[in-house]
């Protein structure tokens, strides 16, 4: 076991209510993940869990996977010691079933479909918002199983670092800052963790940023960015995916890469019409190598995926409208020692959708609502797919 001495540094105006949950609830915390309305976690038809920024200060979590392995229906497993690969399964569908957001921006890899959750820090987050249940009518094929949402988007105005220090080489140290307000609310989050491991190259070495900004020129029209960035570097002792070389402990084996994300949304307002468009751009690298494997000494693997989303949201005799596009471009190459497996492989998937959300009041604390949707997609390699989607709530 590890110990930890920490110290931190916390100003913060106004000051945050003592009342903390111990696990992550269901609340009526606004969300906006299980469709592209806001509203609130109880009345969407939906199996919703949020998770606020008090849940993860109780709980002390580092990595935004430790809290999600506290929400009913996740699973999650890690390869090894902390920075290693670690999956994600949600009511037991593949770990490629499930589409990841950081503000709204997908960062799900094109190269395997999945996300690796073994370095995502929990450093600025404000809120997670976990959606179960087939999603696909309003997010595409990735969205199968569910969604997760990581939000950063700043609510008080302060400065919070902290560091920690502790046996096997484990030193963290974090940053945030933030400002909110009626006109803009911004923030950025800076971390550096370092972790020996429990063995031989079980290190880990990671450097994370983070910044978010959104600018409302007025109550009709908001502007914003966001971006993200990470590196690692990590050693392997045991490759738990190499035929004959798992279980034989390796002083040479290593894994780096980086990870980041930049985005640009932009909403308007014109009467009762609400349009949101984002730009968002995802790249990741990942370089592996392992001088004693006799198969695959080397590999490097580099994904990019750029994306434009638009919707437009407006009331009708039969409920909240939303239609909207989708324009997807993927390009990856993967490398070996061997030569290329291939190189600037493209994708792109155009899709189209719209979904209708009706809500009746029935009484007291008590209404009825209903979510229909349907989504086309069509992709250049391997033709289209239409996904369906009906859910209702009382």
């Amino acid at each position: 076991m590890k110990r930890v001495l920490a110290a931190s540094l916390l100003f913060v105006v106004p000051a945050f209510a003592q009342s903390t949950p111990q696990q992550p609830t269901i609340n009526d915390t606004v969300v906006v993940t299980a469709s592209s309305l806001p509203e609130s976690a109880e009345a969407t038809p939906a199996s919703v869990t949020v998770i606020t920024r008090a849940d993860i200060t109780a709980r002390g979590d580092r990595d935004v996977a430790d809290i999600l392995r506290e929400v009913p229906g996740l699973v999650l497993a890690r390869s090894g010691s902390p920075g290693k690969a670690t999956s994600l399964f949600t009511r037991g569908a593949a770990s490629t079933q499930t589409l990841v957001m950081w503000n709204g921006i997908v960062l799900n890899n094109p190269y395997f479909s999945g996300y690796d959750w073994g370095r995502f820090s929990t450093a600025g987050v404000e809120q997670i918002e976990v959606v179960r249940g087939p999603f696909s009518a309003l997010y595409g094929s990735e969205a199968m199983a569910g969604v997760v949402n990581i939000l950063t988007t700043p609510r008080t105005t302060g400065l919070h670092g902290d560091f920690e220090s502790g046996s096997h080489g484990l030193r963290n140290a974090m940053l945030n800052a933030a400002i909110a307000n009626e006109s803009i609310a911004a923030a950025g989050t800076y971390e550096h963790r370092t972790d020996d491991g429990f063995n031989p190259n079980d290190d880990f070495r990671q450097n994370s940023a983070s910044g978010y900004v959104k600018w409302s020129l007025s109550d009709a029209f908001s502007l914003g960015a966001a971006a993200r960035h990470t590196s690692y570097n990590l050693g392997i002792p045991f490759n738990t995916n190499a035929f004959g070389t798992a279980l034989v402990p390796s002083l040479d084996r290593r894994q780096n890469g980086t990870e980041t994300q930049v985005a640009i949304p932009v909403t308007l307002s014109l009467g009762r019409f609400i349009t949101d468009l984002t730009l968002s751009d995802n790249r990741r690298r990942d370089d592996f190598r392992d001088p004693a494997d006799p198969f695959t000494t080397s590999t490097s693997t580099d994904a990019k995926t750029r994306r434009g989303r638009l919707t437009t949201r407006f009331a009708t005799p039969i409920g909240t409208l939303v239609a909207g596009g989708e324009y997807e471009r993927d390009i990856v190459s993967d490398v070996t020692n061997f030569g290329p497996n291939f190189l600037d492989q493209h994708r792109t998937d155009r899709s189209f959708f719209v979904e209708d959300r009706y809500t009746r009041e029935l009484g007291q604390n008590s209404r009825f609502e209903l979510s229909a949707g349907v989504r086309n997609d069509h992709f250049d390699v391997f033709g289209g797919q239409t996904s369906p989607r009906i859910a209702a709530a009382i």
